[in-house]
């Protein structure tokens, strides 16, 4: 297990339904020009079948509000 940083710690510590801390990003994308029906598809296929295993923190989930731990999913 791997300990919060500070950082993490006070986020996790103020954020509330009132006062939301998270931070969110949107990504606009658009087809190319060639791409079929079944595009979207194939891509999310794509990424399902890599062997990539995914890194941290993206292979993380918390433990007792202070660790992060390897997700067994």
């Amino acid at each position: 297990m791997r300990l919060l940083t500070a950082v993490d710690q006070v986020f996790l510590l103020l954020e509330s339904r009132k006062q939301p801390m998270h931070v969110g990003g949107l990504f606009l994308f658009e087809l190319p020009e060639d791409a079929d029906i079944s595009f979207v598809h194939q891509l999310v296929k794509q990424m399902q079948d890599s062997d990539v295993p995914p890194t941290f923190p993206f292979n993380q989930v918390l433990e007792h509000m202070v660790f992060w731990k390897k997700d067994k999913n």
